[in-house]
């Protein structure tokens, strides 16, 4: 009796395990904003907030208009975002579309400017110190890109930020954005 007393509530508990992954699976993946990144494609994005830590001149960053561009954002306490930092300036300074490299890095100003320093002076660096980027964009986790046309509408995005993956950005943004 024991026996199959200890085997029934075995298989209780098994189904009731189930059951409570089922529902999380199924509250992780029905949310839009933990599966998409940023405004939906073909919506106009928001005008990006915060200081310009950069000496590189931007018309992007004042009206969100005006050029294709690549908008990468960032955080200074997000490990993976510390490892690309070098692949941002690299793609940023090798692309011939005509897109521009912008990028948003939440944290303080000084944070920024530690995290950023070896971007400030070859990339368009935009301090989000309150994270008003974030939220704007619907911005779930970072790192993540952005590909922007003229107009300020989003043509692709990704997490994947890799040298490849920024260029095909690059690439979209301008293709989208005829003269």
């Amino acid at each position: 009796m024991i026996f199959w007393t200890s085997y029934v509530l075995i298989w209780i508990l098994v189904v009731f395990q189930w059951m409570i992954i089922i529902v999380l699976v199924r509250d992780h993946t029905g949310r839009k904003g933990n599966n998409s990144i940023g405004p939906e494609v073909g919506t106009t994005v928001p005008i990006l907030q915060g200081r310009a830590m950069s000496d590189v001149s931007s018309q992007w960053v004042l009206r969100g208009r005006g050029e294709p561009a690549v908008v990468v954002f960032l955080a200074v306490g997000c490990k993976p975002c510390a490892s690309i930092r070098d692949v941002v300036v690299t793609v940023s300074e090798r692309l011939s579309s005509g897109a521009q490299v912008v990028v948003s890095c939440a944290g303080t100003e000084s944070e920024v400017a530690r995290f950023a320093e070896d971007m400030i002076a070859r990339v368009v660096v935009i301090a989000d110190t309150e994270a008003r980027n974030i939220e704007d964009w619907k911005i779930s986790r970072q790192p993540c890109a952005i590909a922007v046309d003229r107009h300020g509408r989003v043509v692709a995005a990704t997490y994947y930020v890799t040298e490849d993956s920024l260029g095909r950005l690059a690439d979209l943004a301008a293709a989208q954005s005829p003269g």
